[in-house]
């Protein structure tokens, strides 16, 4: 009797993603539908947007692909590396576009690195080591504000039930990370068991053989980070960067709900940002689609902004939050495919 191999994971990946950006496609066009009455409405509110602030909002989107350059380069620099921010600013902005249209933690993102380091002729452990730190930090910082975001609004009695359940899993999600970069901060062995628990535990499932066993993953994360641990104090930079990335977000929904003339202030929109991340985390779609556009939406109304107003801040903010860093993306990975041909 022939054996059937497992599906692979990208194989599964794929199929979800598809899945998802139809169901997405399909919820989108029965919004349009349903709301069809209020859609002259939100284009005015976007026609006379304030110019003005809407500069803001530009200037901060720069702001945020300049402090995602000086952040890597801190990050490198905290491993042993000699980076400057001006070097990675390129690689650091196609590697966001990675990580907006790729669920995976964060993760995609280092092969653009990987890739500028072979270049450069630079460890690969390095690269992940400094990488790894970044991600780390960004997930730190987050969850610091989430901690008091959510603080705020149970203290207000706002938060709704799919905010809590979304910071539950959020929270869940953030402990399993944690304990993976504390073992692997701690033993090679242990590492090596967990990394190779996933795969062996299908094949049980599917009763296959057992899969050969690799440690190379296991072993470039454990000795990536003990380049960290050697001086975890060159760390502080970087994570002054990825506080960085969360304040600027704040910046462009604030400056955005002042282009439409909503009056919110700085309060409502940190509430709104760290909502509409937790929704981007939490989100089996790409981006957030869907997800972010739902709950960022709510809040503002349940703090007194019209659906119309709502919906005018939510398309601008994505503008400026996604579809735009998705194309700086694309132009920084064709800069960076000349630069290698040179």
């Amino acid at each position: 009797m022939s054996s059937v191999s497992p599906p692979s994971i990208s194989a599964r990946h794929g199929l979800a993603r598809r899945v998802g950006f139809v169901v997405a496609a399909v919820l989108a066009v029965v919004f349009v539908v349903v709301n069809r009455s209020e859609l002259p409405a939100v284009w005015k509110q976007l026609r006379t947007a304030d110019p003005r602030w809407l500069v803001v909002a530009f200037a901060a989107m720069l702001g945020a692909f300049a402090n995602l350059g000086a952040m890597h380069a801190s990050g490198q620099r905290a491993v042993g590396l000699s980076s400057s921010a001006s070097r990675l600013v390129l690689t650091a902005v196609k590697a966001n576009s990675l990580n907006l249209v790729v669920k995976s933690g964060g993760m995609a993102g280092l092969t653009t690195f990987i890739t500028e380091g072979r270049r450069r002729q630079v460890s690969r452990g390095s690269i992940i080591a400094a990488y790894v730190l970044v991600v780390t930090l960004l997930e730190v910082a987050f969850a610091t504000l989430l901690v008091v975001v959510l603080g705020i609004v149970v203290a207000d009695g706002r938060i709704t039930t799919p905010e809590s359940v979304a910071g539950g899993l959020f929270a869940f999600y953030l402990a399993i990370r944690v304990a993976i970069l504390v073992v692997a901060w701690r033993s090679r062995s242990t590492l090596r068991a967990m990394f190779a628990w996933p795969s062996h535990a299908w094949a049980r499932l599917m009763r296959h053989p057992p899969p050969e066993r690799t440690n190379e993953s296991a072993d470039e994360l454990f000795d990536a980070l003990q380049l960290v641990r050697a001086a975890p104090t060159r760390a502080l930079p970087t994570a002054a960067h990825a506080l960085m990335v969360d304040l600027i977000g704040v910046i462009e929904l604030w400056a955005v709900c002042r282009a439409i003339g909503s009056g919110t202030g700085l309060a409502v929109a940190f509430v709104g940002y760290v909502v509409s991340v937790l929704f981007t985390i939490m989100s089996v779609l790409p981006g957030g689609l869907g997800f972010v556009e739902l709950s960022l939406g709510a809040v503002l109304v349940s703090f007194g902004a019209t659906a119309v107003t709502a919906a005018a801040v939510v398309v601008l903010y994505r503008l400026f939050e996604l579809w735009l860093p998705l194309l700086a993306g694309g132009l920084a990975a064709v800069r960076l495919s000349k630069r290698a041909i040179l």
